[in-house]
């Protein structure tokens, strides 16, 4: 989805759908790194806006989406 003023979410969204169903999950855009990485949306998955923009730009029309768990390092866990 292009931008649209308003929109709460942030520079692009990607709707994903599941046999054309909309499961009402969405790769989207997030202006602070403090929520990506975490549960704390219905299943979104948060990028930085610019990263938004660049997959929107790139993705085809009825790409599939594999989504996979975090493989962050242990020692990183204090950060996320």
């Amino acid at each position: 989805m292009d931008p649209v003023p308003g929109y709460p979410l942030d520079a692009r969204a990607l709707h994903l759908f599941e046999n054309d169903v909309d499961p009402l999950y969405r790769i989207h855009g997030c202006a602070s790194g403090r929520e990506l990485g975490k549960a704390a949306s219905s299943g979104c998955i948060r990028r930085f806006n610019q990263d938004a923009i660049d997959l929107h730009d790139r993705a085809i029309h009825s790409t599939s989406v594999i989504v996979l768990h975090s493989m962050k390092p242990a020692e990183l866990a204090g950060l996320y």
